[in-house]
């Protein structure tokens, strides 16, 4: 048994040591993150330990009433106390081959020497010694698969980094738009209502989503030979369009630039950005995104009616994601006028 919690104590400080190093290197953002990781990584070695003692207890001789149980360990004694991190020394931190090998070492059992009242020597209890191993194996690779994921890239937060960047660069504010498969068709609404044509006042997703597929129906030689699945017919794939949650894509961006007669620019944080110009509305041609032109020049039209918006490959749940894009310089007043108009966020 002393061999077993001289171990176990060993275990503690290495685990110790390791809990201090991270938390010394996590940042304001990560601490909450880290502190659950040491808080998880403490509670799993303190259960490992407490199953190598039960199959180490199964396999001891039962002593008489006399005995004073000294054998039985109190767990809650080798806590790991935060306030006595920095006091770990050099000499007690135990290398991460030696943790491996401990972590992996099949638990000694010792033969009884004495017998029961009924004459019969008790049985080591193999059972637990293999839950106790297969404990301590979970455990630690639990902990190098933490270990792995904790130095990998946050790619969402990259993204958002350079979108960020992008959009401080050309002027521009971003107008969040719920993910919800029709983020994209939102966001086109969205755009429109703040420059909306006479035909056009305070467009919903539903609205744009039934002008586009009445356009690709209207249209079929310029947009059935680029369905995505060549078996499905044009009405099925405009039905889509109309009456689910079906994401949009390109198709749908060239479609709604050529009925709504506006140049559509699509921003990304990687990449090079895409614009949908309306003038490729020549039933037999499709429109297709293109290299846009520099965002300081002055296009030819009204460029306050064109659509602008963010897209995302990695930051949102769902995965792929639209949010809508006006200038900054009139944002602040289209808000305020959105709200006395008594709009809310376009669904």
């Amino acid at each position: 048994m002393e061999e077993l919690l001289s171990r176990h104590r060993k275990e503690l400080r290495d685990l110790q040591s390791r809990i201090t190093q991270k938390k010394k290197s996590a940042t304001k953002k990560t601490r909450r993150g880290v502190n659950d990781e040491c808080e998880r990584l403490e509670r799993e070695l303190r259960e490992k330990h407490r199953l190598e003692i039960g199959g180490l207890e199964g396999g001891d001789t039962v002593n008489g009433e006399n005995g004073d149980r000294e054998e039985e360990v109190d767990l809650d004694k080798l806590r790991i106390d935060d306030d006595e991190e920095e006091k770990v020394s050099k000499e007690s931190v135990v290398t991460k081959d030696e943790a491996e090998s401990t972590a992996t070492a099949k638990p000694t059992t010792t033969e009884p020497q004495n017998e029961t009242p009924t004459g019969k020597s008790k049985k080591p209890n193999r059972q637990k010694a293999r839950l106790a191993r297969r404990a301590a194996e979970v455990a630690e690779q639990s902990l190098q698969a933490s270990l792995e994921a904790s130095q990998l890239p946050d790619t969402r937060a990259l993204e958002q980094e350079r979108m960020n960047r992008k959009l401080s660069s050309l002027g521009l504010t971003e107008n969040q738009i719920r993910s919800d498969g029709h983020c994209m068709y939102s966001a086109v609404a969205w755009a429109i209502s703040l420059s909306p044509s006479p035909s056009s006042q305070n467009p919903t997703y539903q609205t744009i989503r039934s002008n586009t597929a009445s356009y690709i129906s209207s249209h079929p030689e310029a947009y059935l030979p680029f369905l995505s699945d060549p078996s499905e017919s044009l009405e099925s794939y405009t039905n889509k369009i109309a009456n689910t949650a079906e994401w949009g894509g390109e198709l749908e961006l060239s479609a709604i630039a050529n009925w709504s007669g506006r140049k559509i620019h699509v921003v990304q944080a990687e990449g090079i950005d895409r614009v949908f110009e309306p003038e490729f509305a020549t039933p037999g041609k499709i429109p297709q995104g293109h290299i846009p032109r520099n965002h300081n020049d002055n296009p030819e039209g009204n460029e306050n009616t064109d659509i602008w918006l963010a897209y995302y490959r990695k930051s949102f749940g769902l995965g792929e994601h639209y949010n809508a894009l006006s200038s900054t310089s009139t944002s602040s007043t289209s808000s305020s006028s959105r709200k006395r108009r008594g709009d809310g966020k376009v669904n």
